[in-house]
C-alpha cells in the first residue's frame, strides 16, 4: 500500500482530527507538522504523475519528429525515382540469352540474342538472330550449365573478333554494370529505403512504449479507456483498441456501446463467433439496441447463412432504428421479401395439407364402395400431392427464402466499390506475376532444350502458375458479381 496516497491521508485525518478534538493528544504544532508532511506527499504524487505525462509527451514528440523525417525522405525518394525513370529511358537495357562459348576475366563470350526491354528492335545492339556477344562483369546467377541469361544488361558498343576459322566477325559488347547516372540514383534510393526502414522500426518501438505507458496510466479510468480505445480503432491499432475496450468492460461490464465496439474489433480480427457473443451481451443489457441487432443480423446472414435468426435480428433493428440510417430501407425491403415469401409458402403448404386430407378421405370412401378405379385414381393423386409437398419443402428450407435475393439487397455501394478495387489489385498481381515468370520460363525452356532440367526453377514456376490460377479464379467470381449487379 502506498502510504503517500491521498486516500490514506483522508483516513488518517479523520482519526487524528477526532483525537485532537476529543482527547487533545496532538498539539497545534504537531498538527501543522502533519499537514506539511501530507502536502509533501501530495506534491510527490503530483510530480510523479507529471513525470509520467512528460515521458509520454517526450515519446509523442519523438514520434512526430520521425514522421516528419519519413515524409521528407519519401519526398526525396519520389524525386529520385523520377530522375531514375528519366535516366533509364536514356539508357536502354537488354535481355541477353545464349550459349556460352568462352569465359575470361574480361567476361563471358556467347552466341545468342539481345532483346531490348522496350521492344525497339531498331536500337543499336538489338539482335534477334544468333550473334557473337560479349558480356562484361557477368553475375553468377546468370550462368546455367552451358547457357547464359541476364535480364538487365546495357549495350556498350561493337568490336571485332575471330571465329573458329580465324575470320573476323562482329562482336556486340554489353555490361551488367548500370551507367553511373542510374547506379548512383539506385544507390541513393536504396539508402533512403534503408533509413526509412530504421525510422519505422524506431517509431514502432516508441509507439509500443507509449501505448503501454498510456494503458497503464488510465487502467482505472473507464472513460479514458473508451476514448483511447476509439482512437486506437480509428488508427487501425486493433491490439490497442481491444485492450482498452476489454479493460473498460472490466470496470463497466454493462456498457452496451463498449461491447458493440469490442464486437467490431473481433470482426476485423476475423472472429465472427466472438463478435456474435458480444452482440448478444449487448442485447441482454439492452434488447432494443439498434446497432447491435443490425450488425448481429448481418453476421448471421452473410457469415453464418442463418436467414431465420438474421431476420429476427433485423426485425428488432427495424423497431428501434433511426429511419435515416443508410441501411434502414435496404434491411426493411429484405425483411418484407422474406416475410412475403414465407407467407406464400405457408399458404401453399396449408392448401397441400388440406388437399391431402381430402384425398385420403376419398380413398377410404372409394374402398368402402368397392370402386377399384376410384381408389387407384385417388392414390395417384396422393402421390402427386406428396411430391409437391416435398418440392415445396425443398424450396422453402427453413423459411421458404431465396437467400441470394436478401444478400444482394444488403450489399451497398461500398461493398461493390471494394470489389472493384480488389479486382483491379488482382489484375495487377496477375500481370506482375506473369512478367516476373517470363525470363525464368525462357531459362527453363533453354535448359530443357539442352537436356539440363532445372527442378528448382520448374517447381518455382509451377507454384507461381498455381498462384495465378487462384488469383484468376477469385477475379472471375468478382467480375461475375459486378456484371450481375450492372445488369440489375
Amino acid at each position: 500500500m502506498n502510504k503517500l496516497h491521498p486516500s490514506n491521508f483522508m483516513n488518517i485525518k479523520k482519526v487524528r482530527f477526532g483525537a485532537i478534538y476529543e482527547h487533545h493528544f496532538l498539539t497545534k504544532s504537531a498538527l501543522i507538522g502533519f499537514i506539511i508532511v501530507a502536502l509533501m506527499g501530495v506534491s510527490f504524487i503530483a510530480c510523479s504523475t507529471k513525470e509520467k505525462a512528460t515521458a509520454g509527451q517526450s515519446e509523442l514528440t519523438k514520434m512526430e519528429d520521425i514522421k516528419k523525417q519519413i515524409a521528407e525522405l519519401t519526398t526525396e525518394k519520389d524525386k529520385l525515382t523520377g530522375e531514375l525513370n528519366a535516366n533509364q529511358s536514356k539508357y536502354l537495357s537488354f535481355q541477353v540469352n545464349g550459349d556460352i562459348k568462352d569465359k575470361s576475366s574480361d567476361g563471358v563470350m556467347l552466341f545468342g540474342s539481345a532483346t531490348p526491354s522496350n521492344g525497339d528492335w531498331s536500337h543499336e545492339g538489338a539482335t534477334s538472330s544468333k550473334s557473337n556477344i560479349m558480356v562484361k562483369a557477368p553475375k553468377k546467377d546468370s550462368f546455367y550449365a552451358s547457357n547464359f541469361l541476364a535480364t538487365e544488361v546495357y549495350y556498350v558498343g561493337k568490336t571485332t573478333g575471330k571465329n573458329a576459322f580465324g575470320a573476323s566477325v562482329p562482336v556486340l559488347i554489353f555490361t551488367t554494370e548500370a551507367p553511373s547516372e542510374i547506379s548512383k540514383v539506385k544507390n541513393k534510393v536504396a539508402d533512403i529505403d534503408n533509413r526509412i526502414g530504421k525510422l519505422n522500426d524506431e517509431y514502432a518501438a516508441l509507439y509500443s512504449k507509449w501505448k503501454e505507458n498510456l494503458l497503464s496510466s488510465i487502467k482505472d479510468n473507464s472513460q479514458e479507456l473508451i476514448r483511447h480505445g476509439d482512437d486506437f480503432r480509428q488508427k487501425e491499432d486493433l491490439d490497442g483498441a481491444f485492450r482498452a475496450y476489454s479493460r473498460a468492460l472490466e470496470l463497466t461490464p454493462t456498457n452496451a456501446d463498449v461491447h458493440v465496439s469490442l464486437a467490431s474489433i473481433y470482426l476485423k480480427q476475423n472472429n465472427p463467433d466472438a463478435a456474435i457473443e458480444e452482440y448478444k451481451k449487448v442485447l441482454l443489457i439492452n434488447p432494443q439496441h439498434a446497432d447491435a441487432n443490425k450488425e448481429l443480423g448481418l453476421i448471421l446472414l452473410n457469415v453464418k447463412k442463418d436467414e431465420v435468426a438474421a431476420t429476427q435480428a433485423f426485425r428488432e433493428y427495424l423497431k428501434n432504428a433511426n429511419t435515416n440510417d443508410p441501411d434502414y430501407s435496404k434491411i426493411k425491403d429484405s425483411v418484407e421479401k422474406l416475410a412475403g415469401t414465407d407467407r406464400s409458402y405457408q399458404e401453399q403448404g396449408t392448401a397441400l395439407r388440406q388437399e391431402k386430407d381430402r384425398l385420403e378421405f376419398e380413398v377410404k370412401r372409394s374402398e368402402k364402395a368397392g370402386s377399384k378405379g376410384e381408389v387407384e385414381h385417388y392414390k395417384e393423386q396422393l402421390e402427386k400431392n406428396k411430391t409437391e409437398a416435398e418440392n415445396l419443402s425443398a424450396k422453402a428450407g427453413k423459411w421458404g427464402v431465396d437467400s441470394s435475393a436478401v444478400k444482394s439487397d444488403l450489399k451497398d455501394e461500398r461493398y461493390y466499390n471494394n470489389l472493384e478495387q480488389e479486382a483491379t489489385r488482382l489484375r495487377k498481381d496477375i500481370d506482375s506475376t506473369k512478367r516476373w515468370m517470363a525470363p525464368f520460363e525462357k531459362r527453363l525452356a533453354t535448359a530443357k532444350k539442352y537436356g539440363h532440367p532445372d527442378k528448382d526453377t520448374e517447381q518455382m514456376i509451377a507454384e507461381k502458375k498455381q498462384k495465378i490460377e487462384n488469383l484468376q479464379e477469385r477475379l472471375q467470381k468478382i467480375e461475375a458479381e459486378l456484371t450481375s449487379k450492372a445488369a440489375k
